[in-house]
């Protein structure tokens, strides 16, 4: 067993499966970038840009819902456009916008405005790896695992991303923690374009098990209404079957009266089971 497994089996419990091996160094390094970034934002906002703290308040109260809905949008858009487009652009984009903070961060309101788009581009870098693991792992009994070891992965960044971050802002001040977090985005987008399965792959992969469950569904379905409508069925094919059981039998039906209908409708209406001469 080499170095590779033993490591894999020390950090993630057990052997790491191949299906979900290119999505960890992703979410690894997404953890410990630009989640480090949000872990300090608000000290940064202090003291790197001298905001009063309610501004700071604004500024959570601002970005908070933009990323949820964000969060959102991306799984919607990459169910079309496949993962690997949105998170590439997700980790470009997230670096340029840092440098654009490390640049025009002196102006107040570009600043702010700035940080609450940083929680929108990076919304499909952050949540689209535990979409992966469900398009590449379709056996539900790896699937718990997949996702643990990706939770692991994403673990370790946030352990190492804050202390990396504040030797970083330590040492060289707020100019060298954002440029570190942005060469560490570039990092991220390398691994997704290197390591992640191409975007029709895992198109293909997901309407492959989308098409699984509605097929499924549908079998489920038709075995509940097949039970429920078995009986209705069989009484329906009994009174069918049973004018050609008599003529078999050789019992000659004789149609009714004219006036044993009128009797029997009469005893109907009055609902009293009266028999008339």
């Amino acid at each position: 067993m080499n170095r590779g497994r033993l490591l894999a089996r020390a950090l993630f419990g057990g052997g790491l499966d191949r299906r979900v091996a290119p999505i960890v160094p992703v979410s690894f390094t997404y953890s410990a970038s630009f989640s480090t970034f949000w872990v300090y934002v608000g000290i940064y906002a202090v003291k790197g840009l001298h905001w009063p703290a309610s501004r700071v308040g604004l500024l959570f109260l601002a970005s908070a819902p933009a990323a949820a809905v964000a969060n959102y949008l991306s799984g919607r858009i990459s169910d079309r456009t496949g993962r690997k487009p949105l998170i590439v652009a997700s980790f470009l984009a997230s670096s340029a916008n840092v440098l654009l903070l490390t640049w025009l961060g002196g102006t107040t309101a570009l600043a702010f405005v700035l940080i609450v788009v940083q929680g929108v581009i990076g919304a499909p870098a952050y949540s689209l790896d535990r979409v992966l693991v469900a398009d590449l792992v379709a056996d539900e009994e790896s699937r718990e695992p997949a996702y643990a070891a990706v939770r692991v992965a994403t673990n370790l960044g946030t352990l190492v991303g804050p202390p990396l971050g504040a030797l970083l802002v330590f040492v060289a001040g707020w100019t060298a923690f954002l440029l570190g977090i942005a060469v560490l985005g570039v990092v991220g987008a390398a691994f997704a374009i290197t390591l992640l399965p191409p975007a029709h792959a895992i198109v293909e992969a997901h309407h492959r098990r989308r098409r699984q469950l509605v097929a499924l569904v549908g079998a489920v379905g038709e075995q509940r209404g097949a039970g429920r409508l078995g009986p209705v069925v069989a009484e329906r094919d009994r009174r069918r079957r049973r004018p050609a059981d008599r003529a078999a039998t050789g019992v000659k039906q004789h149609p009714r009266s004219a006036r044993q209908h009128r009797i029997a409708g009469d005893q109907r209406r009055l609902g009293h089971g009266a028999r008339f001469p």
